[in-house]
């Protein structure tokens, strides 16, 4: 049985608590009254901020391509093409109008085979043939290389590509025709005007094969470019290296 003294008790308990409830309510309000309203808002203002701002992750980078020398060095193996066009697409329609050059193309070979990253270190004077051997590049086939653990590898490699008309081989330069001489040398000169027709590789080729009809001597009379030029004019459909030799 409860007695008076505790139920005395027991209320005065619970009136107690009722009123710390009703304090703590009070007082929570009057702090916000004491509070000026313009440091409220930057309470506030800074509260959304901490909540909004997030703390970047870097990212760990990525392995730069490694160079073939570099690879080989290391002991692993460089990536090989596998496969390339038959023909070089737009090629000889830009040959056809005297366009020729060596082009050095830089690329990477991915870890999966993939080629990226193609440009041109050594430019042929010329954007056009520039934009061929970019697109050539870019329909090989590669394997990819490897490390010395047999681990696929990026590899930055590069490549010269041979986009001249002319050479000594197969007797293609006994085959060459005044008119197609004409054509060669005018496009040389209008892509580059610093330079003359003794600058041209059809006329250091042709040099070096009169040295060979001429093995007793160097002192043969060496033809002016400008005589087998206006030779050449006369009678275009003649072969160039009897024009040259003519006026040698």
């Amino acid at each position: 049985m409860t007695t008076t003294g505790e139920r005395y008790i027991c209320c005065q308990n619970q009136q107690w608590a009722r009123s710390m409830k009703h304090l703590t309510a009070l007082f929570t309000t009057f702090a916000l009254i004491a509070v000026p309203a313009a440091a409220q808002d930057e309470l506030g203002d800074f509260l959304e901020a901490t909540a909004a701002e997030t703390v970047p992750v870097e990212q760990p980078a990525a392995d730069a391509p490694i160079a073939v020398s570099a690879l080989k060095k290391a002991g692993g193996t460089p990536p090989a093409f596998i496969d390339s066009p038959e023909e070089v697409a737009g090629l000889k329609e830009l040959q056809a109008l005297g366009a020729q050059g060596e082009p050095t193309i830089d690329f990477v070979i991915r870890a999966d085979g993939s080629i990226t990253d193609i440009v041109v270190s050594k430019s042929t004077g010329s954007p056009e043939l520039d934009a061929v051997a970019v697109a050539l590049v870019g329909q090989f086939t590669a394997q990819p290389g490897r490390d010395a653990a047999g681990n696929p590898v990026d590899v930055a490699a590069e490549m010269p590509l041979n986009f001249w008309k002319d050479s000594l081989a197969k007797g293609q330069l006994g085959e060459k025709t005044c008119a197609e001489f004409l054509i060669d040398a005018d496009w040389h000169l209008a892509m580059f005007p610093d330079q003359t027709i003794k600058d041209m590789r059809i006329w250091k080729l042709t040099l070096g094969a009169a040295v060979l009809v001429h093995p007793d001597s160097f002192a043969f009379k060496k033809p002016t470019p400008q005589d087998v030029y206006d030779n050449c004019q006369k009678k275009p459909k003649a072969g160039f290296f009897k024009t040259f030799m003519k006026d040698a």
